[in-house]
């Protein structure tokens, strides 16, 4: 429904970014890449204000982290904030640049320890970098976190996944699904 409204919004202004960005998360979620990188980078056209964020978050997704590390690093030289370090940080851990990705992101969590995404980023960095008992302790801060302010269950599977913990994944899993969790159409990005 709301999908609709988007595609009849941008018939009537097609630089209407909000719609075009509304788009790309939905074909995003629905595993429709090559469309939902389309609607993104026209939202990114669109709004000279709008941060690469969306189009990185695809091509991730789409595991074209070359591009992604560029738009990522460009985005970090222009904010310069922590955001855009953690996201550059998981970027290159993902790539295999774990060094220098676990370095960028630890900084942004010291700059601000109470971020899931952050944290997240920082405990499946350690797995990959083999530092498991580093990556418990950050689940167990995360898990600190979640009982001040919402943390989606999918963010707590996803580390357990990486962990080989299925067991655990899959309970929070459903939790996630009975809590009708707003992640949940994402579930396979948070599992790729």
């Amino acid at each position: 429904e709301s999908d609709r409204h988007m595609q009849r919004a941008i018939a009537v202004d097609p630089n209407y970014y909000p719609a075009l960005s509304h788009l790309a998360s939905h074909e995003r979620a629905r595993n429709r890449l090559d469309s939902a990188l389309a609607f993104a980078q026209k939202s990114r056209a669109a709004n000279p204000f709008n941060r690469e964020r969306m189009v990185i978050a695809i091509l991730t997704t789409m595991n074209r982290y070359d591009e992604a590390i560029r738009l990522a690093r460009q985005d970090f030289a222009e904010a310069k904030d922590a955001s855009a370090m953690a996201r550059l940080g998981y970027l290159l851990v993902r790539s295999g640049q774990t060094e220098e990705g676990l370095r960028l992101i630890e900084s942004a969590v010291a700059k601000d320890p109470n971020v899931p995404t952050r944290l997240s980023a920082l405990a499946t960095a350690y797995v990959r970098a083999g530092q498991k008992q580093k990556a418990l302790e950050t689940l167990t801060r995360l898990e600190a976190l979640g009982k001040k302010r919402a943390v989606s269950p999918l963010t707590f599977a996803a580390i357990h996944a990486d962990l080989g913990e299925f067991d655990k994944a899959f309970a929070r899993l459903e939790t996630a699904y009975e809590a009708h969790d707003p992640a949940m159409p994402f579930i396979g990005v948070f599992f790729d």
